[in-house]
């Protein structure tokens, strides 16, 4: 078989939950991949950390779940979270790779 873009084995989703607690506020962000989106992602994670800085963005921000979508900006906007990003990358990075289904709580502006 030679899966294509279209298929329904590079259709299937993996879901993933962060937990982010920022100041006093709890967040669980849900995002989801396709099986090409997690091919992709795993050739920019692995190209090296320049890469990986800068596509971290665009990565979370186009998996995030719609609704949650304004939440993730805004805390990836605030000037006290300038590592945010990279930390939830490197976080998401493992589950992609592996089969958990929840992602250990990370902590920010603590």
């Amino acid at each position: 078989m030679n899966p294509t873009s279209e298929s329904n084995v590079m259709m299937h989703c993996r879901n993933a939950v962060l937990p982010v607690r920022f100041l006093e506020e709890n967040f669980e962000f849900r995002f989801g991949f396709t099986r090409l989106q997690v091919a992709e992602f795993a050739a920019d994670y692995y190209a090296g950390e320049l890469k990986r800085i800068e596509t971290a963005r665009k990565w979370l921000l186009l998996c995030v779940v719609p609704e949650q979508k304004n939440d993730l900006v805004r805390l990836l906007n605030d000037p006290t979270n300038f590592t945010l990003e990279l930390n939830l990358i490197l976080r998401l990075a493992p589950f992609l790779a592996g089969n958990q289904a929840i992602i250990g709580e990370l902590k920010t502006g603590v």
